[in-house]
């Protein structure tokens, strides 16, 4: 993080005339200037407007919304005040682990503008946390399963809520939370809050379903909304499945990266992967759906905080919401099923201004999805097979007959 002050702000203009508290959440995380999404919607959502907004992965979204809207509560709370329970803002997250991740930056924010903040992740019985949101809450982030629960057992209602921000939309709906939120909205005039939708790509099918909660929402693009960031470089090979781990092995061997994320499809696959890589001898961990959060949260902080696990092998659980600023190079051991979730598999890596890579293997069966992703990202894509790169991996490898001779050798 450079060295900033309050000084180096006044250039500016968005964010000129802040209050001393309000700059200090900038400075503490570390911005020197707005990045393109933060200027287009800024003033858009300090003046209560609802917004579709795209942008690309690692261009600020979070702070995008979370920030305008901070002070937005903050700037109406003496015409307001908050009841115990009644969240005048929600943010809604496809998963736990990109639930966690936002809260740390509403956090800083509740800290330095005073604002009452709390998260809402699966992992303990609601009776038991019902304490925890006995007071008056400014904003809540949650993902809908569990705001669901929250309102089933009457611990949060909707009465004050102001605004409902939906996080990575283009997942929230990929994933099928349409229903939910709709069921969450049915008590409240859609007319009468503010919503904010943010994604990477944000498709017509996603836009249309969005309008059901808000007709009249104004859509806001960021110019590199569908290209990848400048430092991460992209490596395509055909590939047999039958190749696949031996391919993987091979890359895995040569490699020089420090930290590599290996996205499977599946649990299963997931567990295949991992139980082959670690039988061959490499330093690696898992994610997927099935942990338990809390075990998912202890590997996460293992992987980012410990030199010695290089590897993560994982489901698009981590596709979103880990800031892995380490991550160099990013494997689709399956690839993705949808353009979208390349996208975000792509955004693990080459984050804050560093260099990455991310490298898929293509089988037959994967010839459309790719043939879409080059096609939607216009990636002119280059696909080489992978046994000639296998090959070319094990020119640096002493044959076994060289090793049977050194032996030979040995016991002469």
């Amino acid at each position: 993080m450079s060295n900033l002050t309050n000084e180096s702000l006044k250039n500016t203009k968005i964010w000129k005339n802040l209050s001393p508290q309000a700059k200090n959440v900038i400075l503490e995380l570390g911005y020197e200037s707005p990045t393109e999404i933060q200027q287009l919607t800024f003033q858009t959502i300090f003046k209560g407007n609802s917004i579709i907004a795209c942008s690309q992965t690692g261009s600020g979204k979070t702070f995008a919304f979370t920030f305008p809207l901070a002070l937005r509560i903050k700037a109406n709370e003496k015409n307001q005040g908050t009841l115990i329970g009644c969240p005048k803002a929600i943010i809604l997250c496809p998963t736990r682990e990109l639930t966690l991740q936002v809260y740390s930056t509403v956090n800083i924010m509740g800290h330095n503008i005073k604002l009452s903040t709390a998260p809402a992740v699966a992992g303990k019985k609601i009776i038991s946390e019902k304490k925890i949101y006995h007071k008056p809450i400014d904003i809540l982030v949650t993902t809908p399963g569990r705001l669901i629960n929250l309102i089933k057992f009457k611990v949060i209602n909707l009465t004050q809520l102001e605004t409902m921000v939906i996080d990575e939309a283009d997942t929230m709906f990929d994933m099928g939370f349409y229903d939910d939120i709709k069921r969450i909205l049915k008590p409240v005039n859609y007319n009468s809050i503010q919503i904010l939708a943010f994604g990477a790509v944000i498709s017509n099918r996603i836009e249309k379903q969005i309008r059901d909660f808000s007709p009249h929402i104004r859509n806001i693009s960021a110019k590199e909304t569908h290209k990848f960031v400048s430092g991460l470089k992209q490596q395509f090979y055909e590939v047999k499945p039958r190749q696949k781990l031996i391919f993987l092995k091979r890359i895995l061997e040569e490699t020089t990266y420090q930290k590599i994320l290996i996205f499977c499809n599946s649990v299963d696959r997931c567990r295949r992967v991992e139980s082959a890589l670690k039988e061959s001898g490499f330093p690696i961990s898992m994610l997927h759906g099935k942990i338990p959060p809390l075990l998912r949260k202890e590997l996460i902080n293992q992987f980012l905080n410990n030199k010695a696990m290089q590897i993560l092998v994982c489901t698009d659980i981590a596709a979103r919401g880990l800031d892995i600023s380490t991550c160099d190079h990013v494997i689709n051991y399956d690839m993705p099923k949808l353009e979208t979730l390349f996208l975000h598999r792509a955004g693990r890596t080459a984050r804050a201004d560093k260099k990455g890579v991310i490298t898929s293997l293509i089988t037959q069966k994967d010839t459309q999805i790719a043939g879409a992703i080059n096609k939607a990202f216009s990636l002119n894509m280059k696909v080489p097979k992978a046994r000639k790169e296998i090959r070319k991996l094990g020119k640096n490898r002493p044959s076994k007959k060289s090793k049977k001779s050194k032996k030979s050798k040995k016991s002469r």
